[in-house]
């Protein structure tokens, strides 16, 4: 089962609006694999818009 956050709602999207999508990854086996993709993506880009948010408003991390 898919434990991250954005492949759980994914997967409920998935669920509610593209019924053969969702019927059609797990026979298959396919779904984890996709659901894992997307949360990486999702991940990348969630990290990429808060640097350059950072960026544009001239915040540094310090460590």
């Amino acid at each position: 089962m898919v434990k991250s956050l954005f492949g759980q709602r994914h997967l409920r999207y998935l669920e509610q609006y593209r019924r053969s999508a969702y019927i059609n990854l797990p026979t298959s086996a396919r779904l984890n694999t996709y659901l894992t993709e997307i949360d990486e993506q999702v991940q990348e880009q969630s990290h990429r818009l808060i640097e350059d948010m950072e960026q544009a408003q001239g915040i540094t991390q310090s460590g």
